[in-house]
């Protein structure tokens, strides 16, 4: 398992070695999912559909299976006053996002409630828990009390109960919580100017929260704001998951952020720089299309700014090894052709 159990000053190598093991044991899949396998609802009784039922029910016990297992495993690395935070959680998602939020290098124990030092209003106190819990009655029942409540933020972090909610994953309260909190619920940053579409790109990967936030904005006229907006060291959304190599969120990101943030040409190679380091070959390919030419320079004043030495420290990215692997790259993905007559 790992070496030693995780505490507030270790968890950026408590998190590497749990993932490899949970990954070399067949159970990252259940940290990364949402839920367990269902059968689609009011399908007709027929042979067909029995038996297809009977599969989605073997994959929804294997997936409850590797789900104890994996949550297990994550429990017995913890210490018992960091076991005690996640013991309520039941799916490996739930705990795991916890324990990014609260120990990763860019929260430091930021749900707050446990810590202490957030709220001195029991009531507040109730709100965030019960968003921990994913008990909407009891938010509900708090916010008819006291509706401005829905807009606190701690004092530690400055971070609201959606971001608490889209952190943990919980997509039903994400969504009731904008439907109470609407626009400006959305755009609230945290006091290091993180929406929670920034922190969820950054901290977590969770595409399906993000596309939540993403459609929840657009039917309120500001998704394009939101994924524009910067942090205080100024990155966007995209550049946020790209820079810690989640591709599936990076790939959504950068479908849905308006591409006049790109014609910048340092945005565009800080983006293509950081896709080639995450082997994010497909967004990196759409920034190459999207400026043909030289119009992207692959060396850079900057270290940040160089792609191609990015590309360089990426032998791995070609099949062989060397610079003669990029051939048989070109041959499986028809813009290949595109980073070819860029290096040369």
């Amino acid at each position: 398992m790992t070496r030693e159990a995780l505490t507030k000053y270790n968890y950026e190598n408590w998190s590497v070695l749990m993932k490899n093991y949970l990954m070399g044991r067949g159970l990252w899949d259940v940290v990364e999912s949402n839920s367990p396998p269902t059968a689609a609802a009011d399908t007709p009784p027929t042979a067909a559909a029995d038996k297809a039922s009977a599969a989605v029910e073997g994959r929804s016990r294997k997936w409850k299976r590797q789900n104890a297992n994996a949550l297990h495993i994550i429990q017995l690395s913890c210490t018992s006053d960091t076991f005690a935070q996640i013991r309520r959680f039941e799916t490996a998602k739930e705990a795991w996002n916890h324990l990014t939020a609260s120990f990763g290098s860019n929260s430091q124990a930021d749900i707050d409630i446990e810590q202490g030092c957030v709220m001195d209003d029991p009531e507040y106190r109730e709100l965030f828990m019960s968003v921990e819990e994913n008990n909407w009655s009891v938010v509900k029942a708090i916010l008819n009390r006291e509706d401005m409540a829905i807009y606190y933020s701690t004092s530690h972090s400055g971070r609201t109960v959606l971001h608490t909610a889209a952190i943990l994953g919980h997509q039903d309260m994400v969504k009731q919580l904008v439907a109470e909190g609407g626009e400006r619920l959305l755009k609230m940053q945290d006091n290091r100017g993180y929406t929670a579409l920034a922190l969820v790109a950054d901290l977590t990967g969770n595409k399906s929260i993000a596309k939540c936030l993403v459609e929840e904005s657009s039917v309120r006229g500001c998704a394009q704001v939101l994924l524009k907006m910067k942090t205080r060291d100024g990155e966007i959304p995209v550049l946020l998951a790209a820079a810690v190599g989640h591709k599936k969120m990076t790939s959504y990101l950068y479908s849905k952020t308006p591409r006049d943030m790109f014609d910048n040409a340092d945005n565009a190679v800080l983006l293509l720089s950081r896709c080639i380091s995450a082997e994010i070959f497909d967004v990196a390919l759409q920034l190459l299309l999207q400026h043909p030419g030289d119009e992207l320079p692959l060396t850079h004043e900057l270290e940040c700014l160089r792609p191609l030495k990015a590309l360089v420290h990426k032998p791995s990215a070609f099949p062989s090894g060397t610079r003669f692997g990029i051939l048989h790259w070109i041959y499986d993905c028809e813009y290949c052709l595109v980073i070819y007559d860029y290096i040369h």
